[in-house]
């Protein structure tokens, strides 16, 4: 496995123009190999569902905001992500860096994604990365594969196993990783996941060392009344004392919509055994969308400094409803915020099949409400605020998403108040 990681590192180095690329990968694998396909996983549902553009990423140098990097995307016809363009700013330009390509599934969850390098010696895309992903009938993720390119073939990396609750809630991740020696899966790494009343709590990280798991990380997390993180302690397994030692600290402040306006990071000081300020972002938000964050780092000067900023645009406007949806379909529900039932409101314009979904904060699937052919005119469809069981789910917020024909998609986002 180590050695799969430092020639993969080496050769990526070796190509012209990837430098920031590479950088994020590496960060990604110094974490864990199928982090980086997991967090492209969840960045193309996030792209796919806001109709993401474009992401541009600056830094901040001599009282100036820079180009750094940005991202583009591009849609099929359905609104399914397909391609992810990075580029860097280079002499006054943008270069190509690197690539993502997703395939999706009829139901619009990417089921392979191919990561490129781009060769600038050859002007020519290189394949590096390849993920393939299995779903259950709820949408959610039960198995992935995670392979890397050799250059005269596709070599096994990483094999996740998720468990699911009945509730859809992720209670395990089980990761193996190819030996080469035993031409076999052997195991690699534990993921486990605490929750209360539907809100996560807990995230364990335990490793496979001389035949027994061992502790390696530990994420706690405090909600407050509505269900929503307020914090969040990372801590690292110290062998030695057989103990979890601090090692960072985030901080979540929101709106009036619960958007996160403001995301602390602090670092334990052992020498003053107290957390102390290391970074700042601030999220600006439009309407519910995210357009602009900007990250601050404390320095010696006991200080904020700007570090970066992302700028987020959009290929359809956030300025009102009417925007997102360009066939003037409008989907409302009353009342809202709602316990525990809702009404679903919604007008077609034609003839037509629909798809109306329920999803949590978290983007994950929690109930399909209507999937079958509707007549023009005015409907209504009534949730209890319960799940595909029929099991009351907590507080908090939702989203009813619309799919007409299978190409339009209208969001409208309502609070569940016990």
């Amino acid at each position: 496995m180590k050695k799969i990681t430092l020639f993969l590192l080496f050769v990526l180095a070796g190509l012209l123009f990837a430098e920031v690329s590479i950088q994020e990968i590496a960060n990604l694998l110094n974490h864990d190999p199928f982090d980086l396909t997991e967090t492209l996983l969840e960045r193309a549902k996030n792209a796919r569902d806001l109709s993401l553009s474009e992401k541009l990423i600056q830094t901040w140098q001599d009282g100036a905001w820079v180009n750094q990097g940005r991202y583009t995307y591009s849609y099929d016809e359905n609104g399914f992500l397909v391609v992810e363009l990075f580029q860097i700013w280079s002499e006054e330009q943008w270069i190509n860096a690197g690539n993502t390509n997703y395939s999706n599934n009829p139901d619009g969850q990417p089921a392979e994604i191919m990561l490129q390098q781009w060769d600038g010696t050859n002007q020519v895309w290189v394949d590096y990365f390849w993920a393939t992903y299995e779903y259950d009938e709820n949408d959610n993720l039960l198995h992935g594969l995670l392979q890397v390119n050799m250059g005269e073939t596709w070599v096994n990396w990483v094999y996740a196993t998720n468990t699911w609750s009945n509730d859809n809630l992720l209670m395990e991740v089980f990761k193996e990783e190819w030996s080469s020696e035993s031409n076999n899966w052997v195991n690699y790494e534990i993921n486990t996941y605490t929750y209360d009343n539907g809100n996560l709590i807990s995230y364990m990280e335990q490793e496979w060392q001389d035949g027994a798991w061992l502790n390696k990380g530990l994420d706690t997390y405090t909600n407050n009344a509505e269900g929503y993180k307020i914090e969040m302690i990372f801590q690292q397994w110290q062998e030695s004392n057989r103990s979890w030692d601090n090692a960072y600290q985030e901080l979540f402040e929101y709106d009036g919509d619960w958007n996160i306006t403001t995301e602390y990071r602090n670092n334990w000081s052992w020498s003053g055994q107290t957390w102390t300020d290391y970074r700042v972002k601030y999220n600006t938000w439009e309407d519910d969308v995210l357009v602009e964050t900007l990250e601050r780092e404390w320095n010696d000067s006991r200080e904020w400094i700007d570090i970066s900023k992302t700028s987020n645009t959009y290929m359809l406007g956030i300025d009102s409803e009417e925007e997102m949806n360009p066939i003037s379909i409008v989907l409302t529900n009353m009342p809202n915020p709602f316990n525990p039932t809702t009404t679903i409101m919604f007008s077609l314009v034609a003839n037509s099949r629909i798809e109306l979904a329920v999803y949590n904060i978290k983007g994950q699937f929690v109930k399909m409400l209507a999937r079958n052919p509707f007549d023009k005119g005015d409907h209504r469809v009534t949730w209890n605020g319960d799940d595909v069981n029929g099991k009351p789910v907590s507080s908090g917020v939702y989203f009813f998403r619309l799919k007409v024909d299978g190409v339009t998609e209208v969001v409208r986002k309502s609070l569940l108040l016990k």
